[in-house]
C-alpha cells in the first residue's frame, strides 16, 4: 500500500525488510489466475460463449460418466443457445461431441438418427459457419485497405480494390447473409460504402434501417449483444443526418439515449460506453 507506483525491484526490497521471501513472479502469476477465475465466474451468465463453453463442459463430463440422459438435456439446451444466436461453429462441436459419444459406446438406434438426420444438419452447419467466415474476411479485408497508408494518400490502385470489394456478389443482398455474424458485417460493410463512396441516398438509409429493424425483432440479441444495437442506431444516426433528416435523426438518438439507459450497470462494458459515446459525439455535432 506505501507504493505510488508499481515498482518489482522496490516490492521485493520491501517483502525482503519485512522477512517475506516470496517468488515475486509466482505470487503475480497466482493473483492474476484468481482475478480471472473471479471475472469468469462473475460474468458466466451474462456472456455468450462462457454460456456455451459451460454447457459443453457438463455435457462432457456426464458422457464419461455414462450419464447420457443428463448429458443429451444439457447438451440440447446448448444446442437452443448456439441456434438462437447463430453459433454454427458451436453447433458443430456440439454434433460431434454427441456423435463421438454414440460411435464410442455404440449406440444403434443414436447412430441411425444421426445417419437419417445428423448428417444434413452438420452440413448445414458447415454451410452457414463458412457463410460468416467469407462475410468476415469481406470486412477484414475492407478495413486493411481502408486504413492501409496508400488509401489515405490518396493511392487509385487501393481506392480501386476497395471500389471492387464493395461491389462483391455477397452485398447485392441481405439475403446473402444466413446468420447474424454475416448480417452485421453486410450491413456494416455497406456504411463503409456509404461513406467511401460520400453516397447518401434513400437506398444508403433504408439499408441501415433494415438492420435496426432486424435486431429490434430479436430480443434475446438486444439483451445478451447490446453493443451490436448500439452500433446499429449509430450507423443509422449518421445515415439520418447526412440526408438532412432532422426529425429522424432526434428520434434515434432518443431510441439510443432510452436504451442505454435501460442497460444493468453491471453490463456497461468499454465496448458498450464508446458506442453510445460515439452516437452522442456524432448527434451533438451537428
Amino acid at each position: 500500500d506505501s507504493l505510488k507506483t508499481y515498482d518489482d525491484t522496490i516490492l521485493i526490497q520491501k517483502l525482503e525488510k519485512a522477512g517475506f521471501t516470496h517468488n515475486l513472479n509466482k505470487a503475480k502469476n497466482y493473483l492474476t489466475e484468481a482475478i480471472l477465475s473471479s471475472l469468469a465466474e462473475y460474468h458466466t451468465d451474462s456472456l455468450l460463449n462462457a454460456q456455451l463453453q459451460k454447457l459443453l463442459l457438463r455435457a462432457e463430463i456426464l458422457y464419461k460418466k455414462r450419464m447420457m440422459k443428463m448429458a443429451d438435456r444439457v447438451l440440447l439446451k446448448a444446442e437452443k443457445l448456439a441456434l438462437d444466436y447463430d453459433r454454427h461453429d458451436y453447433l458443430m462441436i456440439i454434433s460431434s461431441l454427441k456423435t463421438g459419444t454414440v460411435l464410442e459406446i455404440s449406440a444403434l438406434d443414436e447412430l441411425h438418427e444421426f445417419v437419417q438426420t445428423g448428417m444434413k444438419k452438420e452440413q448445414t452447419y458447415l454451410e452457414y459457419h463458412q457463410n460468416s467466415i467469407d462475410y468476415r474476411n469481406l470486412f477484414t479485408e475492407a478495413e486493411l485497405i481502408n486504413q492501409s497508408p496508400q488509401i489515405r494518400s490518396g493511392d487509385n490502385v487501393e481506392k480501386r480494390k476497395l471500389k471492387k470489394l464493395f461491389y462483391h456478389p455477397l452485398l447485392k443482398n441481405s439475403n446473402f447473409a444466413l446468420t447474424f455474424s454475416s448480417k452485421k458485417y453486410y450491413y456494416a460493410l455497406h456504411y463503409k460504402h456509404s461513406l467511401n463512396e460520400n453516397k447518401w441516398n434513400e437506398k444508403a438509409y433504408r439499408t441501415q434501417m433494415e438492420w435496426v429493424e432486424y435486431l429490434e425483432k430479436k430480443s434475446e440479441l438486444l439483451k445478451n449483444l447490446p453493443e451490436n444495437y448500439l452500433r446499429a442506431l449509430g450507423c443509422l444516426l449518421g445515415a439520418t443526418l447526412q440526408k438532412g433528416k432532422e426529425k429522424e435523426a432526434e428520434a434515434v438518438f432518443k431510441k439510443a439515449k432510452k436504451f442505454y439507459g435501460s442497460l444493468p450497470k453491471k453490463n456497461l462494458n468499454k465496448s458498450i460506453q464508446s458506442a453510445f459515446a460515439r452516437i452522442t459525439a456524432t448527434y451533438m455535432g451537428t
